[in-house]
């Protein structure tokens, strides 16, 4: 009777180990799938992040043109209006 208990024990440990075993592949392979799906997200989030940034300098570039222009225009705008109104005035 022992020698039937023991491979009783013994083919039920068999049956947990490979048990344990299909337990462990199917997590390596959830731990796989998350591992695939967390480098994709961040692949995006660096594509987006370069994107955000090559948007920003382009956006400062184009701010600083534009503000250049402005003080060029504004400034023999407002020369031009000092000496229409100094010359309207009747001033010397």
């Amino acid at each position: 009777m022992k020698n039937s208990g023991s491979y009783l024990y013994l083919n039920n440990k068999s049956v947990m180990d490979k048990e344990l075993a299909l337990i462990m592949s199917e997590m390596l392979i959830k731990q796989d799938e998350t591992t695939a799906q967390i480098t994709e997200t961040n692949n995006i989030l660096k594509d987006f992040m370069g994107l955000s940034v090559k948007q920003w300098e382009q956006q400062q570039i184009f701010n600083e043109t534009i503000i250049t222009e402005l003080k060029e225009i504004r400034h023999p705008f407002y020369i031009g209006t000092v000496r229409y109104q100094v010359e309207g005035s009747g001033r010397p």
